[in-house]
């Protein structure tokens, strides 16, 4: 299979991004479930996952998610395991299926379409995700990878 582009694209409102930051300094805040809302699509090869537009999700609830798959080994040579993004409040999944290299990727949402990428495509793809997620972060939050649940975010990010 031909390399597809493979690409995790987000937008955070910078009012999002005020709001998330202030609840850093509250020890009861979840930022994974809670924090960093913003509009997630997913695609491969020009088609979209979340069809007709994209889904207002937890940008850092999927991040830290997806970069704890990459750190357990999801999608290295080895890997035929097949990994799911649960949102916290359980409402939407998002799950990778490796068969050989190709990876298929679907959504229990009901405007969601399946798409299908390679192996090195899509962990491309989930890297510059986490990448600029986590740029972001440090630009626009405080000490953001000592906030413990986005602690996994920070050997992705830029260094501090």
């Amino acid at each position: 299979m031909k390399a597809n582009v493979f690409e995790i694209a987000c937008a955070i409102a910078d009012d999002e991004w005020v709001r998330s930051a202030r609840l850093r300094s509250d020890p009861e805040s979840e930022p994974v479930f809670d924090c960093f809302y913003g509009f997630v699509q997913v695609s491969a090869h020009n088609r979209d996952l979340f069809i007709p537009r994209p889904l207002r999700i937890s940008v850092a609830d999927l991040a830290c998610s997806l970069a704890l798959r990459l750190d357990e080994g999801y999608l290295g040579a080895d890997s035929t395991l097949e990994a799911r993004y649960r949102q916290g409040d359980d409402a939407l999944e998002i799950k990778f299926q490796i068969a050989g290299e190709a990876v298929r990727v679907t959504a229990n949402h009901s405007s969601s379409q399946i798409i299908e990428t390679d192996r090195d495509a899509c962990k491309g793809g989930i890297l510059r995700f986490l990448e600029d997620f986590a740029a972001q972060l440090v630009m626009r939050v405080p000490e953001p990878f000592e906030w413990k649940d986005l602690a996994v975010l920070k050997r992705y990010g830029p260094p501090v």
